[in-house]
C-alpha cells in the first residue's frame, strides 16, 4: 500500500523558518539603523490651528542621536519662507541634554542670535548655524547624544489655504565632525514638517473620526444581536 504524506507539515515548517529568517533580518535592519548617528528634529512635526495669530513663535529643537564622539555640529535647514522667518537661535549649553561639554564654552558660528539666513529664492530660505567644541586646541571630553540647537520660527502668514512646508536638513551642509574635524560618514538626516490647518480642516477630521466610530460601534451592536 502506498502511503501519501501530508504537504501541510511541509509547508508549515518552510512558513516558520521564513518568519524566523524575516523576523531575524528585521531585527537586524532595526539595529543596524538605531546605530547610525542621526540628526533629527524634537519633536519632527509643527502643527497649528488658523486661530494662530501671525507673529507666533515657536522652537524647533535639533538633537543628534547614537553618536559616537563629536567635535561639532553644523545645521542646514531650507524651508518655506514666505510663511515662516527665523529670528533667532541658541546653543542650549543651560540644557543637561546639550550635546557638547561646556568648559570651556563651545564655539558657535555665527554667533547667536543670528540664524545665518539668507534668502535662495521666492518662498525658499535657509539657514547655516554651527556648533563645535571650544578651546584651543580642543581635547576632551568630546560631545555626545543630545540637543545641538534651537531655532526660534515667527509664523508670518496665515490660511487659506493650509500652509505647510518641509524643515528640511536632508542636506550635505548638515554633518557632524569627530575630533579631528573630518566629517562623520553614513549620518541619517531625519526632516521635520510645519503645517498651520484651517480650521474647517480640522473640523472635517474630527466628523471623519467620529463617523468611522459610530459605524463600527453600529456594526458591532449588529452582530451582537
Amino acid at each position: 500500500m502506498r502511503i501519501i504524506q501530508s504537504e501541510k507539515p511541509k509547508m508549515l515548517f518552510v512558513l516558520i523558518a521564513l518568519t524566523i529568517l524575516v523576523s531575524t533580518a528585521t531585527l537586524q535592519i532595526e539595529k543596524t539603523f538605531a546605530q547610525q548617528p542621526r540628526i533629527y528634529l524634537e519633536p519632527s512635526i509643527y502643527e497649528f490651528p488658523e486661530s494662530t495669530p501671525v507673529g507666533t513663535t515657536f522652537n524647533v529643537s535639533v538633537w543628534c542621536a547614537d553618536v559616537p564622539d563629536l567635535g561639532g555640529a553644523q545645521i542646514y535647514m531650507e524651508f518655506n519662507d514666505s510663511i515662516i522667518m527665523p529670528t533667532r537661535w541658541w546653543a542650549p549649553t543651560w540644557d543637561p541634554d546639550f550635546f557638547m561639554p561646556t568648559t570651556p564654552p563651545p564655539t558657535t558660528l555665527p554667533q547667536p542670535p543670528d540664524p545665518g539666513y539668507i534668502n535662495l529664492a521666492p518662498g525658499k530660505g535657509r539657514i547655516l548655524i554651527a556648533v563645535s567644541k571650544g578651546g584651543l586646541p580642543p581635547s576632551a571630553p568630546w560631545g555626545h547624544d543630545g540637543i545641538i540647537a534651537i531655532i526660534e520660527f515667527n509664523i508670518t502668514r496665515g490660511p487659506p489655504p493650509t500652509l505647510t512646508t518641509l524643515l528640511d536638513i536632508n542636506k550635505t551642509d548638515t554633518y557632524l565632525l569627530d575630533p579631528t574635524a573630518n566629517e562623520i560618514p553614513n549620518v541619517i538626516k531625519e526632516n521635520g514638517t510645519y503645517t498651520l490647518i484651517p480650521e474647517l480642516s480640522t473640523i472635517m477630521m474630527i466628523v471623519v473620526l467620529l463617523t468611522s466610530i459610530s459605524v463600527a460601534v453600529i456594526a458591532k451592536k449588529k452582530r451582537l444581536l
